[in-house]
């Protein structure tokens, strides 16, 4: 793996500690896990078709 430095508001860092306490695993494996999720879900996707789809949802 590849050590990576990232930063988090204080709310996302409270609410990843809470989820990774109830799913009795670190927090950078929750973050993994969201990583990938992007990932398969948005990862190939156009940014404009990213847009056009997070626009949507406000309609």
């Amino acid at each position: 793996m590849i050590r990576t430095q990232i930063q988090l508001t204080e709310e996302q860092s409270r609410r990843v500690k809470e989820v990774a306490e109830r799913e009795n695993v670190s927090m950078a494996e929750i973050i993994r896990q969201a990583v990938d999720h992007w990932i398969a879900t948005y990862g190939d996707m156009p940014s404009e078709e990213r847009k056009r789809r997070a626009l949507s949802l406000f309609q």
